[in-house]
């Protein structure tokens, strides 16, 4: 994972915005943290202490860029940028979104989708836990921090083709 390129992307987003300083109190910890591998060697808790951070820049960039900080280590462009009028994802209500969500993922594609961008909703993910109920946790979640245009994105990013499908027949 790339974390000197993830936070580079991160800045540029931020800067002039009201969350920069939200972005530099994790930045910084971070840097520290990898220099701190570089100078030691790994460790458990350099390894805990790191997960922590990108944890939280991971929230931070969802809630601000429409996708993960862990996208932007992979060197991925942030929605908003990718879309020519720089609109948001369109409204949609959550009963069509969990028909889309269904549609768009299997339970495995639908469990990583949370892993990787939704971390809290898959930390309460339970052994046994339905595709159904996975994507009620998910979309409470998202509901709850204002997330759902990010989640779409995140979608209309994964499986272009059903999400089309879906915004196309109704919202």
């Amino acid at each position: 994972m790339d974390y000197e390129r993830g936070l580079e992307a991160l800045r540029r987003l931020a800067e002039n915005t009201g969350w920069y300083q939200d972005f530099t109190l994790y930045e910084a910890p971070l840097r520290e943290n990898l220099r701190d591998e570089q100078r030691f060697g790994p460790s458990e808790q350099t390894r805990r202490d790191r997960t922590r951070l990108v944890d939280r820049l991971n929230e931070l960039a969802l809630k601000h860029v429409g996708m993960s900080f862990n996208d932007l280590c992979l060197g991925k462009v942030p929605p908003a940028q990718q879309r020519p009028s720089g609109g948001s994802a369109p409204v949609m209500s959550t009963a069509t979104m969990r028909q889309l969500l269904s549609a768009a993922f299997d339970d495995a594609e639908l469990t990583t989708l949370c892993f990787d961008h939704f971390r809290p909703v898959y930390e309460n993910f339970a052994i046994g836990m339905s595709k159904g109920q996975k994507i009620q946790r998910l979309l409470d979640y998202c509901e709850r921090h204002d997330l759902l245009d990010q989640l779409l994105a995140l979608v209309e990013q994964y499986n272009p083709a059903q999400y089309r499908k879906v915004t196309l027949c109704g919202r």
